[in-house]
């Protein structure tokens, strides 16, 4: 590990990421005469009460509750830790601030999306941190793939429950949220469904 070479790669980081936020800058100053605008509003972030909890286990849109897959994916930061302990720290680090971040908005439930999108900057750090779990598991290619054929199936069957009531079925599928209509209705609504649809 080179302490030089990892601030150069740092501030090379830091420079790109500016240079990429040019053109929004630009777009800002034209509407709003300021190059750093929040065009939510100033009670768009609650810096001073974040909704830390809720973000990530409510019912209402949780990160942990519509994707428990992401629960798996953060124990295995402890096996990519003992083995990378940098890159782990640093992706840590980015998580709680990202954490943080997200309780802070005002609608951290990001209004009608569908589970927490406002982790979706997290999911490459999630995919490694799942990378590194898988890595520590060893499993055979079969249990691999029956497990994420599991949990592919189980996101599948709530984003059928999830549109169908975007789509106006809400008699067949409840939205998702309390225990039942969260965790369950998911694999009663395609037959419901499907009832329906032979019943015309």
């Amino acid at each position: 590990f080179s302490f030089a070479r990892a601030v150069l790669l740092g501030l090379l980081s830091l420079v790109t990421a500016v240079v990429a936020f040019v053109p929004q800058m630009i777009v800002w100053m034209a509407l709003y005469g300021q190059p750093l605008a929040m065009p939510q509003g100033g009670g768009f972030m609650r810096w001073t009460e974040p909704a830390l909890w809720s973000v990530l286990f409510s019912d209402w849109h949780g990160l942990l509750t519509w994707t428990p897959v992401v629960a798996v994916a953060l124990f295995g930061l402890i096996p990519l830790a003992r083995k990378h302990g940098a890159l782990a720290t640093a992706l840590i680090l980015f998580l709680a601030l990202s954490w943080y971040v997200n309780a802070a908005v005002a609608d951290w439930w990001a209004g009608a999306a569908f589970g927490s999108r406002r982790f979706i900057s997290c999911f490459p750090v999630f995919a490694i941190a799942l990378a590194a779990g898988i890595d520590w598991w060893t499993p055979s290619l079969r249990k691999l793939a029956v497990v994420a054929s599991v949990v592919v199936m189980h996101t599948g069957l709530l984003l059928v429950q999830y549109q169908a009531f975007m789509h106006g079925l809400r008699d067949l599928a409840p939205y998702p949220r309390g225990a039942y209509n969260l965790w369950l209705a998911r694999f009663v609504v395609p037959f419901d469904l499907l009832r329906e649809w032979l019943g015309r």
